[in-house]
């Protein structure tokens, strides 16, 4: 009686796993490939939440070049804020940093205080231009995953 059986991957498999002890085991994706995958969203975000502030802006008839500037600058801002997020969640909120000294520390990550004031001022343009992200019409809310 055999205590364990071993499954066997054909040869020709396009699997993009790799074998640790007769096991399979995924392999961790790359730093680079997450970049390009936050990327990747970010402006996917970007394309719905700029159509959405427009169409209020034509709902409003508001759709000046002074609104539409302020609409990029917004939309500047959700990249920025999305980064900041992907950052925290990377490091956490506290990690560890060397001083100089050789000696350990442990800081708050600055991306918190950052994504702090990138927020405050995203809301402050939307009161400015007296729009709303509940409001939206492009069929998805800023704070949607995308």
């Amino acid at each position: 009686m055999r205590s364990a059986t071993r499954r066997r991957t054909p040869k020709n498999s396009n699997r993009q796993n790799s074998k640790k002890g007769g096991i399979e085991v995924a392999r961790p994706k790359s730093p680079e490939t997450i970049k390009k995958q936050q990327e990747k969203s970010i402006s996917k975000g970007q394309t719905v939440i700029r159509e959405s502030l427009e169409n209020q802006l034509q709902a409003l008839e508001a759709s000046v070049p002074h609104f539409q500037d302020m609409i990029d600058t917004y939309i500047t801002l959700w990249a920025i804020k999305k980064r900041l997020e992907f950052d925290i969640a990377e490091k956490g909120i506290r990690y560890d940093e060397y001083m100089s000294t050789g000696k350990k520390k442990s800081v708050i990550n600055p991306a918190i205080k950052e994504l702090e004031n990138t927020t405050k001022q995203m809301l402050s343009i939307l009161k400015e231009m007296n729009l709303t992200t509940s409001e939206s019409t492009g069929g998805e809310s800023e704070d949607e995953e995308l």
